[in-house]
Protein backbone atom coordinates (compact mmCIF):
# COMPACT_ATOMS: atom_id res chain seq x y z
CA UNK A 1 0.00 0.00 0.00
CA UNK A 2 1.17 3.18 -0.97
CA UNK A 3 1.49 6.08 1.93
CA UNK A 4 0.68 9.51 1.50
CA UNK A 5 2.93 12.13 2.55
CA UNK A 6 1.29 15.46 3.04
CA UNK A 7 3.82 18.63 2.71
CA UNK A 8 4.12 22.20 3.23
CA UNK A 9 6.48 24.09 1.18
CA UNK A 10 7.45 27.69 0.44
CA UNK A 11 9.26 29.78 -2.18
CA UNK A 12 13.10 30.09 -1.97
CA UNK A 13 15.03 32.72 -4.19
CA UNK A 14 16.57 30.76 -7.14
CA UNK A 15 19.36 32.51 -8.93
CA UNK A 16 17.87 33.62 -11.67
CA UNK A 17 15.42 35.10 -9.56
CA UNK A 18 18.92 36.77 -7.44
CA UNK A 19 20.52 38.15 -10.36
CA UNK A 20 17.13 39.98 -11.40
CA UNK A 21 16.37 41.42 -8.47
CA UNK A 22 18.71 40.80 -4.97
CA UNK A 23 16.42 43.56 -3.04
CA UNK A 24 13.05 41.82 -3.43
CA UNK A 25 11.58 39.18 -0.97
CA UNK A 26 9.05 36.50 -1.08
CA UNK A 27 5.15 37.34 0.99
CA UNK A 28 4.76 34.18 3.00
CA UNK A 29 3.14 31.92 0.19
CA UNK A 30 2.76 28.26 1.27
CA UNK A 31 1.91 25.06 -0.84
CA UNK A 32 0.04 22.56 0.55
CA UNK A 33 0.46 19.37 -1.35
CA UNK A 34 0.38 15.54 -1.52
CA UNK A 35 3.06 13.33 -2.69
CA UNK A 36 3.00 9.32 -2.30
CA UNK A 37 6.95 9.26 -2.84
CA UNK A 38 9.54 10.23 -0.35
CA UNK A 39 9.37 14.36 0.12
CA UNK A 40 12.69 14.66 -0.58
CA UNK A 41 12.22 13.44 -3.93
CA UNK A 42 8.66 15.18 -4.57
CA UNK A 43 11.06 18.55 -3.63
CA UNK A 44 13.42 17.89 -6.08
CA UNK A 45 10.79 17.48 -8.98
CA UNK A 46 9.37 21.09 -7.55
CA UNK A 47 12.77 22.62 -8.02
CA UNK A 48 13.06 20.86 -10.97
CA UNK A 49 10.30 22.87 -12.45
CA UNK A 50 11.57 25.65 -15.37
CA UNK A 51 9.43 28.52 -13.08
CA UNK A 52 12.33 31.11 -11.52
CA UNK A 53 10.59 30.89 -8.03
CA UNK A 54 11.57 27.82 -6.96
CA UNK A 55 9.61 25.81 -3.72
CA UNK A 56 11.85 23.66 -0.68
CA UNK A 57 9.36 21.30 1.57
CA UNK A 58 9.44 22.65 4.93
CA UNK A 59 7.52 20.27 6.58
CA UNK A 60 6.18 16.61 6.20
CA UNK A 61 3.60 14.20 7.68
CA UNK A 62 3.45 10.85 7.06
CA UNK A 63 1.06 8.32 8.58
CA UNK A 64 -1.95 9.96 8.99
CA UNK A 65 -4.98 10.26 6.45
CA UNK A 66 -2.96 12.91 4.24
CA UNK A 67 -5.77 13.22 1.29
CA UNK A 68 -8.79 14.18 4.28
CA UNK A 69 -5.85 16.74 6.05
CA UNK A 70 -5.09 18.15 2.70
CA UNK A 71 -9.14 18.51 1.83
CA UNK A 72 -9.83 20.16 5.25
CA UNK A 73 -6.42 22.66 5.56
CA UNK A 74 -7.49 23.72 1.71
CA UNK A 75 -11.43 24.19 2.88
CA UNK A 76 -9.70 26.52 5.71
CA UNK A 77 -7.69 28.28 3.67
CA UNK A 78 -9.58 28.82 0.80
CA UNK A 79 -10.54 32.70 1.18
CA UNK A 80 -6.82 33.08 1.02
CA UNK A 81 -5.77 30.96 -1.87
CA UNK A 82 -3.43 32.30 -4.49
CA UNK A 83 -3.50 29.71 -6.89
CA UNK A 84 -4.33 25.84 -6.87
CA UNK A 85 -2.50 24.74 -3.71
CA UNK A 86 -0.88 28.24 -3.30
CA UNK A 87 -1.96 30.02 -0.32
Amino acid sequence: MTQNTIYIAEPIFSEKMQRFDSESSFPPIKKIGITTDLPQRREKELLGTSSPVKITIVKAWTGLDARKVESMLHLILDNTRLDGEYF
